[in-house]
């Protein structure tokens, strides 16, 4: 095996990844959070006080002196982790193709795809969990959004994260992440369907219906994963869990501003793909073995915690 060093990206493999992501829609979390780029594998974010919402006497009597007022300063660290697979294409595997290719190319695909419901699972993880918002609250059994009743409400539901969001945080909720059996019920649910009867463009797709819920998107999730045991029988759930995520998002990376997270990145924004040979897992009759490894660099992190609601249990 060569020295790392000496192991180039292969563009013509890294095409058919990148190609793969952009009609693979069913990975959606990564949307959720705009990317910031970093330079090292740990490092700091500096994060402000709530100084700037403390109402204090500035009246200044004359020729007397000014009140002083402050700000306190803290650290939020971070640590990214490289996260890769591979495979192994024998010369054989090469030889009885039809097409020369095609176990590079399906190999690279299934890399990518199992890399890429990695992440669906990791940034579920991090986000859809009551550490992660500073506030919460699970719905209770009759007030569960599947079962389309009085009692249930979805959009009231996310304008009270809203007001919360606001109060705590002075930003406004902007993004709604789910999976997508939660925003099919959303759809579907009463107190959408009343509001939208008269207008059909409504119907279109589900993100048409941020505007209901005074948000600019919706993030919707429709990857799936396998939750058996390897050789157990395939039991199949979705890779976010039933949980909504209200937050206030920055659409951009920025000094002083409020967002809920970052999606921190190293390196390449997509998914990386090498390519070399492996001499010891070949043979003379069919040629040298090749290894092909799929990899990304990034994590998500909260970096902002009053930015963001979770609403628990959003389906009986």
């Amino acid at each position: 095996m060569p020295a790392r060093k000496d192991i180039g990206i292969d563009t013509h493999l890294t095409n058919v990844s990148l190609l793969y992501k952009n009609e693979a829609d069913a990975f959606a979390m990564r949307g959720l959070f705009p990317q910031l780029s970093v330079a090292k594998d740990t490092g700091k974010i500096r994060r402000y006080g709530r100084e700037h919402f403390i109402v204090k006497n500035a009246y200044k009597a004359d020729k007397g002196p000014s009140r002083k007022a402050e700000y306190s300063v803290s650290d939020l660290s971070y640590s990214l982790e490289l996260h890769a697979l591979h495979d192994v294409v024998s010369g054989g595997d090469v030889q009885n193709s039809d097409a020369p290719l095609a176990p590079f190319e399906d190999a690279t695909e299934m890399l990518t795809q199992r890399l890429a419901l990695h992440e669906e699972r990791e940034i579920a993880k991090i986000v859809f969990t009551t550490t992660a918002a500073s506030n919460s609250h699970s719905l209770a059994a009759t007030a569960q959004w599947s079962l389309y009743s009085t009692t249930s409400d979805p959009i009231a539901d996310v304008q009270t994260a809203s007001l919360v969001i606001l109060k705590n945080s002075g930003t406004d909720a902007n993004v709604v992440g789910m999976n997508y059996e939660v925003a099919k019920v959303v759809r579907l649910h009463p107190t959408v369907t009343a509001r939208v009867q008269y207008v059909q463009a409504a119907f279109a797709e589900i993100n048409s219906f941020a505007m209901l819920f005074d948000v600019e998107r919706f993030v919707i999730s429709k990857a799936v994963y396998n939750t058996a045991k390897r050789g157990a029988t395939e039991s199949m759930a979705y890779a976010v869990p039933d949980n909504v995520i209200v937050a206030h998002v920055a659409p951009s990376p920025s000094v002083r501003s409020a967002s809920f997270g970052y999606l921190l990145t190293k390196g390449s924004n997509e998914f990386a793909v090498r390519r070399w040979e492996e001499n010891a897992l070949g043979s003379v009759a069919r040629g040298p073995a090749e290894k092909i490894e799929v990899e990304y660099m990034r994590a998500a992190k909260i970096v902002g915690s009053l930015c963001g609601y979770l609403i628990e249990d959003a389906l009986a």
